[in-house]
């Protein structure tokens, strides 16, 4: 048995009705900004209404309702719950497990960080989004992104920021491909983002069409709509627009590659009006990730929700309390759940020890998507009726057939009585986790994951861009 998704029913037929309504009044009557003729061209050519003044494009809402009805969907087949967990960099420091203390973020310690992700068993990716290492020249970032992801064994999360980059991306792409021998791309990544909502800049919009025109894709991400600062302050608000920019995007997918796919995605908090933070344990971050699975429901696609995440500053229940708070409920709701592995702080604080503690809570969420057998055999009325009243199942072969298969067993949680846990040493998950962690660390640090030879004609491409 498994379940792929809770119907949870957080809206009412009538709230349903009201957020799919204003939906297509806001792409109707607000559209999307795309600061580019090319690519204004290409949304007219599906029907879009293009303002060339404003250069806007909207929508009719009975265009939007038929290229929803034409949307592509996957297999009717229920599919299977997945719990997955990533190790990414961002902008931030590094909480280092010898010292307890927050250090800027260096090569080696983006080393440290990555060594420890791949050491653990249910953190399966890892990645850098923009460059944040000491020392690395502003201007050229996004270069530097793609050669210490590539020599650190990471993927790239694509940054560009400057469209005078672009050439020098392209030719970083063509080497590391012909390097590694991989298709162009397979190896190409690039994504520009939404700020503020509903406007595609002048500079990614220039990138987009750049890239596309050289038979390559860059990806355009939605802005992460925060309450009373990009969006409205409400829950409704927050959600709606959040929805209406994600389907204006797969409008804008169909029109320049001929997808016809559309996924919600959920990404929205209110900001605190004190602190002028975006915080990632609110409880209504993750209602709104319910709605945004209702609404799916609606329009037949998939839902996916930003959760696993957490605002506390070190390991502590406060991060382990915000980061299930979200996960399980989005995995309940959608049927999938991703957990920000070593990430503390919203996006600010990388952590070895969080990441052991967080690939244990990725494994207690696996087990709980585990399909467990309903038969006459795993049931064992029969051996219950054997045992009878008050009898003891330890020695009976079922048990030691059957428990290995149904029960899950904890690397850091504590499996003690009080009195043996206290016998033995006392010690909580974060002193286990940081004794994993430096356990770890003091294997040798993994080589470059890139020759010698394309580590100096990568540099090369990245000293003329600086010239």
């Amino acid at each position: 048995m498994h379940a792929a998704g809770h119907p949870y029913q957080v809206l009412s037929p009538v709230e349903e009705d009201t957020i799919h309504r204003n939906v297509l009044r806001l792409i109707d009557q607000v559209g999307l900004q795309v600061e580019n003729d090319a690519l204004l061209e290409r949304l007219a050519g599906i029907g879009g209404r293009v303002d060339g003044q404003t250069m806007r494009v909207t929508f009719s809402p009975g265009a939007t309702e038929g290229f929803i009805a034409s949307l592509e969907r996957g297999s009717s087949d229920e599919p299977i719950p997945v719990v997955s967990g990533g190790a990414h960099l961002y902008y931030g420091c590094y909480l280092d497990p010898r010292t307890d203390e927050f250090a800027p973020m260096t090569v080696d310690r983006a080393r440290q960080f990555y060594q420890v992700a791949r050491a653990l068993p249910h953190v399966a990716g890892a990645g850098m989004l923009g460059c944040p290492l000491e020392g690395v020249p502003a201007d050229v970032e996004p270069l530097y992104e793609r050669f210490w992801s590539w020599s650190l064994g990471v993927h790239p999360g694509g940054s560009i920021h400057r469209s005078r980059l672009c050439p020098f991306m392209l030719e970083m792409c063509q080497v590391h491909a012909q390097a590694t021998g991989q298709p162009l791309a397979d190896v190409f990544t690039a994504g520009v983002y939404l700020v503020p909502p509903l406007r595609l800049g002048y500079q990614e919009a220039e990138q987009v069409a750049w890239f596309r025109e050289r038979g390559l894709r860059v990806r355009v991400g939605g802005c992460f709509v925060t309450g009373g600062a990009t969006g409205p302050v409400t829950l409704a608000g927050m959600a709606t627009l959040s929805i209406a920019e994600g389907l204006l995007l797969a409008l804008l997918n169909h029109a320049l590659y001929g997808d016809r796919a559309w996924s919600i995605g959920m990404s929205v908090t209110a900001m605190d009006p004190r602190t002028m933070m975006r915080p990632y344990g609110r409880p209504d971050q993750v209602l709104a990730i319910l709605m945004g699975a209702q609404m799916a429901r609606r329009y037949g696609v998939q839902c996916s929700g930003h959760c696993g995440l957490t605002d506390a500053k070190r390991p502590s229940p406060e991060a382990a309390a915000q980061k299930l708070q979200s996960a399980l409920p989005t995995l309940l709701a959608t049927g999938r759940a991703s957990i920000a592995a070593g990430l503390l702080s919203t996006d600010e604080v990388f952590s070895p020890v969080q990441m052991v503690l967080d690939d244990e809570l990725i494994s207690a969420l696996i087990q709980f998507t585990c399909e467990y057998e309903v038969s006459d055999e795993s049931i064992a009325a029969d051996l219950v009726a054997t045992v009878g009243p008050g009898g003891n199942f330890l020695a009976e072969p079922h048990t030691a057939q059957w428990f290995r298969r149904e029960l899950w067993e904890p690397a850091i949680w504590s499996r003690q009585a009080f009195a043996a846990w206290r016998e033995r040493d006392g010690r909580i998950d974060v002193d286990r986790a940081r004794e994993r962690a430096l356990a770890i660390l003091s294997a040798p640090s993994p080589p470059s994951a890139i020759s010698e030879a394309e580590e100096t004609e990568l540099q090369r491409i990245i000293s003329r861009a600086r010239e």
